[in-house]
């Protein structure tokens, strides 16, 4: 195996620690109207600089995407996956993977709100 491989195994990766701030942070609302969508600020920022960093982060807010349909024209080159699949290799079916009803439900909702948003699109494949 490659080190490379060693590295990016889904082991490894499971192990990863995400980022930590290395100060307390305060969730702040973009709109009172709507607790889903927060920020957060780091609470040793001085009052002048706190304050200006909220009101640009809310004047900005349109240019956050909280879902996928708020990502319209994104480059397809960017978002569209293809396997390289040699042609001299007979393909072979996966079995299939069951779940249980809470991660069924889970899944079918990100594939119709993904769906909704044109973001993917279904394709049928040969048994």
């Amino acid at each position: 195996m490659r080190k490379e491989e060693e590295d990016n195994s889904p082991k490894e990766r499971e192990n990863l620690k995400r980022p930590v701030p290395n100060e307390e942070v305060e969730e702040i609302l973009f709109n009172p109207m709507d607790v889903e969508r927060t920020f957060k600020v780091g609470t040793k920022l001085d009052d002048t600089h706190r304050e200006a960093l909220i009101s640009l982060i809310r004047e900005f807010e349109d240019v956050f995407a909280w879902a996928p349909e708020d990502m319209p024209g994104v480059d397809l080159e960017v978002a569209i996956h293809r396997l390289h699949v040699d042609s001299m290799f007979v393909p072979i079916k996966q079995r299939k993977r069951t779940f249980s009803d809470e991660k069924n439900m889970a899944i079918r909702s990100e594939v119709e709100t993904l769906l909704e948003a044109k973001a993917i699109r279904e394709l049928q494949f040969p048994e």
